[in-house]
């Protein structure tokens, strides 16, 4: 029975807005790696994939008995977004490192370079600290020096989840630099991607396999294999999308904004009675100010920060609410505060639909491609992210 592993370099994390995967690379149990590394066009971000390469990592995928992947949801929806929805992928042949991660320990990292320190005694941060380096160089050099390439940044049609320093969506750049400024086969930007690829895929197979040993001596082998089940069930709802109106949305928002601004001046208001007309509620979180009510007027006996600040977090104020009657100045403004807090992040939420949503036929309404993930949380309960849905 043969097992491989596989892992996908994309241009992005938003599939759905444009991303592709530019570097294909996989391990088999002899320790051999094969890899397919594509040209990116410089001023569309767009993979130039030859039709062999497709043919060939088909067969490569037909051949193998199981699949072991970090995340498999998203390097399938990746091939798929790059083979136009032509790859047939068997998920009765996919494993998961991330399931079984969460199994073995839900309250700890879960990301490839952990578990693979921690399962393996092995640090692979070595080779990402060199693409890093070298992307980091190369967007550099690309700024200055190539106007016309698209570089990633936040903002960008085709990357919405792109935040402060996207670096990682650059890493075809340095391959791209060396072919363009004709640098030696020997230089280093011409593999350190590669290199980085094929190093993930080398210990996604090894981790799997200690993962495997500890999921069996745990008796927790077959709730594994159940919970595998699901990963079809979340790329298929993942492909369909949501759909939202934005009439609907409009509506809700301008309701919500009119909500968060009264019951913010409600607590406003209230502070002014006791002494503290210059309270200023922050956008989110707390603030000196807001603690300093609390402390001085409210006087709640709550829970406690690891910093021993009071906690103004949602639980400790629902807590809190219990101590005070219904009608006291304590309570209004405890309850108008969360009240508040509850619209301010329904905004928050609505915000970020706008930022990820894609236009349907109907003008009015839109569909959202969120990236669910049953390994959010410490409990069974999911995470949900780009758009929080």
């Amino acid at each position: 029975m043969s097992m491989i592993s596989l892992d996908t370099e994309t241009t992005g994390l938003d599939l759905y807005h444009g991303a592709k995967p530019y570097l294909i690379t996989m391990a088999n149990e002899q320790g051999e790696n094969l890899v397919w590394e594509w040209e990116v066009q410089h001023e569309t971000r767009e993979p130039i994939i030859p039709y062999e390469d497709i043919a060939e990592i088909q067969e490569a995928l037909d051949n193998a008995d199981y699949i072991v992947l970090q995340n498999p949801k998203f390097d399938y929806n990746a091939l798929q977004q790059a083979l136009l929805g032509k790859l047939y992928w068997n998920w009765n042949k996919v494993y998961d490192t991330l399931l079984a991660g969460h199994l073995l320990a839900s309250n700890q990292p879960h990301d490839l370079t952990t578990m693979t320190q921690v399962y393996l005694n092995t640090n692979v941060q070595p080779f990402e600290d060199a693409l890093k380096t070298a992307t980091m160089e190369a967007r550099k050099l690309a700024k200055q020096d190539y106007p016309t390439w698209r570089i990633a940044q936040p903002g960008l049609p085709e990357m919405p989840s792109a935040k402060s320093n996207p670096w990682k969506y650059d890493a075809w750049l340095p391959r791209a630099i060396a072919a363009d400024r004709k640098y030696k086969r020997l230089h280093p930007w011409w593999t350190v991607c590669s290199e980085y690829g094929c190093s993930d895929a080398t210990v996604t197979l090894a981790l799997f396999k200690r993962q495997r040993e500890l999921l069996e001596e745990r008796g927790l082998w077959r709730i594994y294999l159940e919970r595998l089940k699901v990963l079809p069930v979340v790329s298929d709802i993942e492909s369909k999308g949501v759909t939202i109106s934005k009439s609907n949305l409009q509506k809700l928002q301008k309701e919500y904004s009119t909500e968060s601004k009264r019951l913010g001046d409600t607590c406003v208001s209230i502070a002014g009675k006791y002494g503290h007309g210059d309270l200023v509620l922050p956008k989110s979180g707390n603030n000196g100010a807001l603690l300093d009510f609390f402390k001085g007027v409210i006087k709640p006996i709550g829970e406690r920060t690891k910093t021993g600040q009071l906690s103004l977090a949602k639980s400790s104020l629902i807590a809190m609410l219990g101590q005070f009657e219904e009608g006291s100045f304590q309570y209004e403004f405890i309850s108008s505060l969360l009240a508040k807090r509850k619209r301010d992040t329904a905004l928050a939420y609505m915000e970020g639909y706008e930022r990820f949503w894609l236009p349907l036929k109907d003008g009015g309404c839109y569909i959202l491609h969120p990236s669910l993930n049953p390994t959010g949380r410490d409990t069974l309960r999911w995470s949900s992210s780009n758009p929080n849905e």
